[in-house]
């Protein structure tokens, strides 16, 4: 923490996670979108040091406050999500059972009727 990083978002896993993180911390300026940009954008980097000096001295606080750090709220979200998916299943459950099969003698009629 607190090396810049330029990515290229590109196919790859690494790209794609990389430019989230840039995203999540405010830095979208540091994502390339080819390979051309990727090397106009960390030439242009290198070369200017006071930027660099900046980025290095702000990119610790930028992560420990960005939403990628906020553990409780991060799992406040996913028992959230759990909740509704829970809801949502007993909401099946409670449903009538779908109609039973049309055609004479099929299983759900063996099954239901009485005798």
């Amino acid at each position: 923490m607190g090396a810049p990083v330029v990515t290229l978002r590109g196919q790859r896993f690494a790209g794609r996670m990389v430019a989230s993180v840039l995203t999540c911390l405010g830095l979208p300026e540091l994502i390339a979108e080819t390979p051309e940009e990727y090397r106009k954008l960390a030439l242009k980097l290198a070369r200017d040091l006071p930027r660099l000096a900046n980025l290095r001295g702000r990119l610790r606080s930028l992560m420990v406050q960005s939403p990628l750090c906020d553990g409780p709220a991060f799992a406040k979200k996913v028992e959230d999500a759990y909740r509704w998916m829970w809801r949502r299943w007993c909401e099946k459950k409670a449903a009538p059972p779908p109609a039973p099969a049309s055609r004479p003698g099929g299983f759900w009629e063996s099954w239901s009727s009485p005798g």
